[in-house]
């Protein structure tokens, strides 16, 4: 008996003892797992990184110039990583060709994007699409007027001369050319040089004129400090497509005002009412198209020449 209780005692000891050290062991293989585990991690984590920032852009260039072998496997090239780089060079590409857009292509898609060319070659080109255009279209109104199917109109003799080919061009492209560059500090002198025009025809004065001078003057002040502050933001907002044909077709119509005082309407005079308005809105195209790729002088001075004819 008494021995069988020795061995329980004994047997309970060596139990303890080998507990204690299996659990040491434990902790000595857990803490050593950890410290491994997380070297391991950090250096997979640093090895992913550098591949990473290597690989993308190596495959960036890789796939951008293999796109056409891309289509030959069921496989695509391009990763996620790749996306903003293509996209990028997509976006470089078509701005550069927005930028360097033609008369019919600006006249399609209007656009602020333009670049400015002065080349002779390309004010060649614009010169003589303005003028072989308006000479087809006074052409057919030729006619119109040799076979006497046009109205009657006023001419403008009551204007002196230096009114028509110096005031009324530089007027004229300063209310719808001017502002089709749409900063902020040109939109705030247009907006004051329309209000300043439009009070002295509502008023029913000559711009020259002293009379009613501080109310035009008031009224313009008033309307460029708007402009000024807030109102070239909301023109600036405006889709630059509409914002360029609203003032051609404005330059159009405002030379539909002339006096015609022919009465009656015949299939002559509607013919001639139809040519006049094509030529004067074609004409504030191409002076807009000048305008955004040439500057602000070369409309000017096109539009003195057209005016010219009409002086002499």
């Amino acid at each position: 008996m008494q021995t069988a209780e020795l061995l329980h005692a004994d047997c309970r000891v060596t139990a303890r003892r080998l507990q204690s050290c299996c659990t040491q062991v434990a902790e000595l293989l857990h803490a050593g797992c950890s410290v491994t585990a997380n070297k391991d991690a950090a250096l997979l984590q640093t090895g992913l990184q550098y591949c990473c920032k290597q690989g993308c852009s190596d495959t960036a260039i890789v796939c951008a110039v293999t796109k056409s072998r891309a289509g030959r496997t069921n496989r695509p090239c391009i990763s996620l990583h790749t996306i903003p780089f293509l996209m990028k060079a997509s976006d470089n590409h078509s701005s550069a060709i927005s930028s360097n857009k033609g008369l019919f292509a600006f006249l399609r898609h209007p656009s602020e994007d333009v670049t400015r060319d002065n080349s002779p070659l390309s004010l060649l080109r614009t010169v003589l699409w303005y003028f072989s255009t308006r000479l087809i279209l006074v052409v057919g109104m030729a006619i119109l007027i040799t076979l006497d199917l046009s109205p009657s109109t006023d001419s403008d003799r009551h204007i002196p001369v230096w009114g028509i080919v110096l005031f009324l061009p530089i007027v004229e492209e300063l209310a719808f050319r001017f502002p089709l560059r749409r900063k902020r500090w040109i939109l705030t002198v247009w907006a004051g040089i329309v209000s300043y025009l439009l009070l002295s025809m509502a008023l029913n004065t000559k711009v020259y004129e002293t009379s009613y001078l501080p109310e035009r003057l008031i009224g313009c002040a008033a309307v460029t400090v708007g402009i000024w502050f807030q109102g070239w933001k909301w023109l600036r907002s405006i889709k630059f497509s509409w914002y360029f044909y609203l003032l051609a077709i404005a330059f159009g119509f405002a030379h539909l005002s002339n006096s015609f005082t022919g009465s009656g309407t015949t299939a002559g005079t509607t013919a001639f009412f139809l040519l006049y308005s094509i030529y004067q809105i074609s004409g504030g195209l191409i002076l807009g198209y000048a305008r955004i790729r040439h500057g602000f002088l070369l409309c000017i001075l096109l539009h003195i020449l057209t005016n010219l004819p009409t002086a002499l």
